[in-house]
């Protein structure tokens, strides 16, 4: 019978002030813990008329339309670096970091002759942000969006995993059975974490033990995979509700 979880548990990994670095070569990613939760997986695209960003301590901001005028694929190539976590919208770019110094490494190594009319750091009790971004809340979250746009829905960061509980006794083989009647596939790697794909999205699913022999699933994209976005934010929504159906599964 194949085992159902690694003996390890969610709360352990991460340090008191919630942050802990996966090493996965798949996904090294930051998780950041809010108030019990990690943060949501992206859950739409950017051409859904999602027009603000969320922000967290200290944020890059780009303006994508005048960065790509300037740079082309400077876009892509900071999302292939795997940053910690990354929120887009139809105009905006987040990334958000833990420290200033974080953020502004990224802009010099990215962007080195960057005007505050393409590239900002913000964040709660920085500097006041250049005109053309709006700093105000959305769904009770501190958010940003293109000055002149309307504050609509907000996007959530992807690099970020969203872990939810499964019953007690599901193992990899009934994960794996359940997802392929969806028509998805299950691929062991050379990591822990194993790969989710149907083409052309490909996401990375893990098992860890939970509390009160409980099943914790965690279920992430990578960054790298910038232009699938969508598709692959669309195979993780279909894997949460057969999951959430299949194995009374329940958001963390």
């Amino acid at each position: 019978m194949a085992s159902p979880a690694r003996a390890r548990t969610v709360d352990s990994d991460f340090s008191a002030d919630g942050v802990r670095e996966s090493g996965s070569s798949c996904c090294r990613t930051q998780f950041v813990k809010r108030e019990g939760r990690l943060a949501s997986l992206y859950t739409g695209s950017w051409t859904d008329s999602n027009v603000a960003v969320p922000l967290e301590f200290a944020n890059v901001v780009l303006h994508k339309e005048r960065v790509e005028a300037i740079a082309i694929g400077t876009l892509d190539r900071i999302a292939a670096s795997s940053p910690p976590n990354w929120a887009e919208d139809e105009q905006l770019v987040r990334v958000g970091f833990m420290s200033t110094s974080e953020a502004d490494a990224l802009i010099d190594a990215f962007l080195p002759s960057a005007t505050a009319s393409l590239a900002a750091v913000v964040g709660l009790g920085l500097a006041e942000p250049p005109d053309w971004i709006t700093i105000g809340a959305v769904d009770e979250r501190a958010a940003a969006w293109l000055t002149g746009s309307p504050a609509g829905a907000l996007v959530q960061p992807v690099g970020c995993a969203s872990l939810h509980e499964i019953r007690s006794g599901v193992t990899w083989d009934d994960i794996e059975t359940a997802l392929a009647r969806g028509g998805i596939a299950c691929t062991a790697t050379e990591t822990p974490q194993r790969l989710l794909h149907r083409d052309p999205a490909v996401c990375h699913i893990d098992l860890f033990d939970g509390p009160d022999g409980k099943v914790v699933v965690m279920l992430s994209q990578s960054t790298a995979r910038r232009t699938l976005f969508a598709a692959n934010s669309k195979l993780l929504a279909e894997v949460l509700d057969i999951i959430s159906s299949a194995f009374d599964g329940r958001p963390l």
